[in-house]
């Protein structure tokens, strides 16, 4: 997994982050964008979005909806409940409270799984989309990359969209189509090194060998994004901590409802 920051530029690109990515997408290396080409044919499942880089790479972009507060809070409420009870005043924070508690490690596990659902559902439709695309056009060879889009307001912080990805790609039932998935996040800011604020840009992958070429084409195609929204990728480190990925801006970090 790499982790990237793409620092706020002075002016804001208009338009959504999905447009802007297709927009440039549109403009890949030998891009062909399946909407238009197939237009009128029948396959056998729904097909991908592009193929690109003289079709060794399949691209499906998703864009991720979600806010699991709500349930969140039913979840900590629950386990607040049960015995021994714990009462909340004011604003606390969830993780010392759970500490406290035997079932706290469970808990934590839940509202990973819970705030990363909309993830995984994203996921495995991409997956299912790649395949189809391996078929309708026999490139079997072909590199699947899922590319996820959390655009403002929507309520997922990077470090669970990476922990969704991992368990996706590596979990007890690992999805097989998708090689690369690129998070692009405009939902929330992270710290740069030297103090400034930056978008959450993360490439992950399952284990095993990806051809170089591959890798050096994804690597390129995130620094020309960066370049087309005026700006550089800042590589963050987050092999120390997972702090590195803690989300800033308005409504950050996210508040939940718990009162008994």
């Amino acid at each position: 997994m790499l982790v990237f920051a793409r620092p706020i530029p002075s002016t804001r690109k208009a338009g959504r982050l999905e447009s802007r990515i297709a927009k440039f997408l549109n403009a890949g290396p030998s891009a062909e964008v399946l909407d238009e080409l197939t237009f009128g044919t029948r396959f056998v499942g729904k097909i991908a979005d592009y193929l690109l880089d003289q079709r060794r790479l399949i691209v499906e972009l998703k864009t991720v909806k979600g806010d699991p507060s709500a349930r969140v809070s039913a979840l900590v409420r629950d386990a607040m409940a049960e015995e021994p009870r714990m009462f909340a005043v004011g604003r606390v924070g969830i993780q010392p409270m759970l500490q406290k508690r035997a079932n706290g490690e469970e808990v934590n596990r839940q509202m990973v799984h819970i705030g990363g659902r909309a993830v995984r559902q994203q996921l495995q439709r991409a997956d299912k989309q790649i395949a189809a695309t391996r078929r309708a056009f026999d490139v079997q060879s072909a590199t699947g990359l899922a590319i996820l889009v959390l655009e403002q307001g929507q309520r997922i912080e990077a470090s669970l969209v990476a922990y969704a990805v991992r368990h996706a790609l590596m979990g007890a039932s690992p999805l097989t189509n998708i090689d690369f998935v690129w998070a692009a996040m405009e939902n929330h800011t992270i710290h740069l090194p030297d103090g400034g604020l930056g978008y959450p840009e993360m490439l992950m992958w399952r284990e095993g060998d990806a051809p170089e070429r591959t890798r050096a084409l994804l690597g390129s195609m995130l620094d020309a994004w960066a370049a087309a929204e005026g700006t550089e990728l800042v590589h963050i480190d987050h092999t120390r901590s997972w702090g590195t990925l803690s989300p800033v801006g308005d409504g950050w970090p996210l508040e939940l409802s718990i009162g008994q």
